[in-house]
């Protein structure tokens, strides 16, 4: 998955402010091209980021003996859709997903997202509780 670091965007546009130009406009638009590419870049990974951070906050509240579970299919390294074409071919594979959510909420949490309850929701999933297959709000 690509994910552009601050330290990184950060080294890039000391770079790019380094750039001499001399009134070469091509090449001037290409650094331009160069600055926005990853600024675009850079914001994005901080809404991925913060879409992430909310979904491991509310994992980490979740009860295992009262969430929801669904399965549903997806990519696998992607599973909340978040990253779409930033994904190289060899990082898609499509495959069964699993989701819990606390009861009446909107926010489905990956069972990547759940280390300390998953176990607990897969033994309440083998035991027959469960039989949703839905599609998922995001």
């Amino acid at each position: 998955m690509s994910k552009v670091s601050g330290k990184f965007l950060a080294a890039v546009e000391r770079v790019i402010d380094h750039v001499e130009v001399d009134g070469d406009a091509a090449f001037c638009e290409d650094v331009h091209f160069t600055r926005q590419f990853f600024q675009e870049k850079a914001e994005r990974a901080v809404k991925v980021n913060q879409f992430l951070a909310e979904r491991r906050e509310a994992g980490a509240r979740l009860d295992p003996a009262t969430a929801e579970v669904l399965c549903t299919h997806g990519e696998i390294l992607d599973p909340y859709g978040v990253w779409g074409s930033d994904l190289t071919p060899e990082e898609r594979c499509y495959g069964r997903q699993y989701f819990a959510r606390a009861p009446g909420s909107d926010l489905w949490v990956s069972f990547d997202d759940l280390p300390e309850t998953v176990n607990a929701l897969r033994a309440r999933m083998e035991a027959g509780e469960f039989d949703r297959d839905d599609d998922l709000p995001f």
